[in-house]
């Protein structure tokens, strides 16, 4: 730290190296403001020569009573889109992200704003300004999501230009987007396939050139993993002994674990030792990732699988499995890595709607029960549900009693009628049939099982 007595002000920077989860590393410059007394920063250059170079800049503007935030740029009304751009991109925000984020906003940045808007000063934007470059990208065909793309990069640069300059206006922010670009309904159809169908489509994928092609697929429908978060796997990244998989590689740019089930493991288990990659061939290279998606569809075709198929419908499966499964929409949004449930919600609600009624525990309770009521044990010619149905229906009546009382009441009400409906015809033995006893308790009426539900 440089400490240093300008007549009344005291002077105080120092440099600090700064290494972004990108990866890059830039220097910092660090300040004292002498009259609000909190510390400030700004970047100082990709060198700790560079910085040292502007951080006698940052003490010279100091002594003279200057805001060092405004060296860089200059004065302030004739910053341009450009070169607001350029400082964008050794912006902590930028340099913190991953590496194809970067890749693609960077790509963003060039063809959409810098070839159109470079010259611009920020300060002559205003709203109408923006709105109309917009609308000149729809009318050259671009797509919503790519102008809100664009929209989203144009936000971010009005936030930059506001901490050069306090007090100023994001005009980008102020743009009414959804009023003039509303969200339609998707035209392409999410497609996703059964439990059966997979297992059709990894007989063909078995018999395809593509030799990771049967690895890749078996792996995706069975952990829900993008494309290329699966090709960016590293074996260092399972963790086989606790059963989880951490994603670091993700479209979001935030990891997460997931758990590795059975058949994703017996999936990429033979893989081991080819690389330090799950998915490389013998030879040790890694597959392109345009390499799997013709050998996929063919595979698809040559055994009657109408759909579309791509990789990313692979994803699709695993989310739709599992809700219909019986897992809630909050746990498939976290093992897909969404950034926000409604994202879930808006892909499988549409495709699961009558799945989605029942409450989770509801649905898993029932469904398990019913498969095992179709293979329980017969007693006296009638089917007797074993031990485990009566479980799972007793910890689904603890969760919600008035269940139980909807059930014991409805029961009671058929009781009761059958009872004013031929009670005294008589039996060729001269019994009678269907006579329910007067004495006997209303409440003695419900079958034993649902009385010692409810007394648990």
């Amino acid at each position: 730290m440089s400490d240093e007595t300008v007549g009344l002000l005291t002077i105080q920077t120092y440099l600090y190296k700064k290494r972004h989860r990108g990866g890059a590393v830039t220097w910092v410059v660090r300040w004292r403001s002498p009259v609000t007394g909190k510390w400030r920063a700004v970047a100082g250059g990709k060198t700790k020569a560079e910085a040292m170079l502007f951080e006698a800049k940052v003490r010279n503007e100091l002594a003279k009573g200057n805001d060092p935030q405004l060296l860089k740029m200059g004065a302030v009304a004739e910053l341009t889109i450009s070169a607001l751009i350029d400082e964008f991109y050794e912006h902590s925000r930028f340099l913190g992200s991953s590496e194809g984020w970067r890749v693609e906003n960077r790509r963003r940045l060039e063809q959409y704003v810098r070839a159109y808007l470079g010259s611009i000063p920020y300060s002559e934007l205003t709203v109408d300004s923006v709105l109309k470059h917009y609308i000149g990208f729809r009318d050259l065909g671009r797509s919503r999501a790519t102008i809100h793309k664009v929209h989203t990069l144009m936000c971010i640069l009005g936030d930059l230009y506001l901490e050069f300059r306090p007090g100023a206006v994001n005009v980008a922010r102020r743009v009414p987007f959804g009023k003039y670009f509303p969200k339609r309904a998707p035209k392409r159809e999410i497609n996703f396939l059964t439990p059966e169908e997979l297992e059709v489509l990894y007989g063909g994928c078995s018999r395809a050139r593509q030799r990771l092609l049967l690895p890749l697929v078996k792996f995706l429908t069975n952990t829900g993993l993008r494309r290329s978060e699966a090709l960016n796997l590293k074996w260092t990244d399972i963790d086989q002994a606790n059963g989880f998989i951490q994603v670091r590689e993700s479209k979001t740019g935030r990891s997460r674990n997931i758990p590795i089930e059975t058949a994703a493991w017996d999936a990429i288990s033979h893989l081991q030792g080819r690389g330090l990659y799950v998915f490389t061939y013998r030879d040790g290279s890694r597959p392109d990732k345009a390499s799997f998606r013709e050998p996929l569809k063919l595979a698809a075709k040559k055994v009657g699988i109408k759909k579309r198929i791509d990789l990313h419908t692979l994803r699709h499966s695993y989310g739709s499995n599992k809700i219909r499964a019986g897992f809630g929409l909050k746990k498939v949004s976290m093992l897909l890595g969404h950034s926000d449930i409604q994202m879930t919600a808006g892909v499988y609600t549409h495709l699961l709607d009558g799945d989605l009624r029942l409450p989770d525990y509801e649905a898993r309770v029932f469904d398990k029960a019913s498969n095992q009521l179709n293979s329980g044990e017969k007693v006296n010619g009638t089917e007797r549900a074993p031990q485990a149905v009566l479980e799972s229906l007793g910890d689904l009546l603890k969760r919600q009693p008035e269940v139980l009382e909807r059930i014991e009441g409805e029961l009671n009400r058929i009781i009761a009628a059958a009872k004013t409906v031929n009670t005294t015809e008589a039996d060729e033995s001269g019994s009678k049939r269907n006579e329910i006893p007067e004495t006997q308790p209303k409440g003695d009426r419900a079958p034993l099982l649902l009385r010692s539900l409810k007394k648990d």
